[in-house]
């Protein structure tokens, strides 16, 4: 059974009162003990239950410029950097991305902070290293007089070090295993307005995906604007299933030259 198959329904983030959104679904289906999914200060985080719905196809679990490695059993902060997200708020996530690991961190920041200080107490507590999780961050943004969630790449370094620059690189969770995938991207302008597509249908080439396995997309030679990029998964004995995202490329941060 898929770990991300609750995303088939509505997931309702909830605010404490003067506290982290969290995710109302899974506040229910915390694990007991301490590193259950909680409020902890200005996140939500923790392991919660198996879920027992149905599976999603392709799900994005990460969009990262840079994800420094940490040690798991001793890591204390990592520092999460971005650029691009405006004033609205930043919605972040990470969550796990190996099969089994039912983990969710949910915080909320001012996308002009530009920073989010992360503990690791769970991570160190559950050994959960850097390659099991995945993080995302996204702000809401009125494109063309829509409201269209918007991710921004994001920078990770464990704290004292800095985050290199890097190009964005997505992280795709598949449900089922895929036959094939392919992907198009195309700028999109503050009104809305889709260019045609600078990358169109491309098959990103790796034969088969299996389920519950991550894929790597790496996204090159793009000038700091937004994109949609629309990835068309075609799973085993299944219909081809077309899943689009909203992406800040932003200039480079200060002192970067990637």
């Amino acid at each position: 059974m898929s770990r991300l198959a609750f995303l088939l329904v509505p997931i309702l983030l909830v605010a404490q009162a003067e506290g982290p959104p969290c995710d109302s679904a899974l506040l229910g289906r915390a694990r007991g003990g301490s590193f259950g999914y909680a409020p902890r200060g200005d996140r939500c985080e923790g392991l919660y239950s198996r879920q027992v719905a149905g599976g999603t196809v392709l799900y994005l679990v990460s969009l990262t410029e840079a994800f420094g490695d940490y040690d798991p059993r001793t890591a204390d902060t990592l520092i999460v950097e971005w650029s691009g997200a405006g004033d609205g708020a930043l919605r972040l996530r990470a969550e796990g991305v190996r099969p089994e690991l039912y983990y969710r961190m949910d915080a909320g920041r001012p996308g002009s902070a530009g920073s989010f200080r992360w503990p690791t107490t769970v991570l160190v507590s559950q050994r959960i290293p850097r390659r099991d999780i995945g993080v995302v961050g996204w702000t809401t943004r009125s494109l063309g007089g829509s409201a269209r969630e918007v991710y921004v790449p994001l920078r990770i370094a464990p704290r004292g070090r800095t985050a290199p620059c890097g190009t964005p690189r997505l992280a795709l969770w598949p449900g089922r295993r895929l036959d094939s995938l392919t992907m198009s991207v195309a700028s999109v302008s503050a009104s809305g307005v889709q260019s045609a597509w600078i990358r169109e249908d491309e098959e990103l080439g790796e034969g088969y995906y299996p389920a519950q396995d991550t894929i790597s997309v790496l996204l090159s030679g793009l000038a700091p604007g937004t994109y949609v990029v629309r990835f068309v998964a075609f799973p085993r004995g299944g219909a081809p299933t077309p899943v689009s995202y909203y992406i800040q490329r932003p200039p480079p941060a200060p002192g970067c030259t990637g």
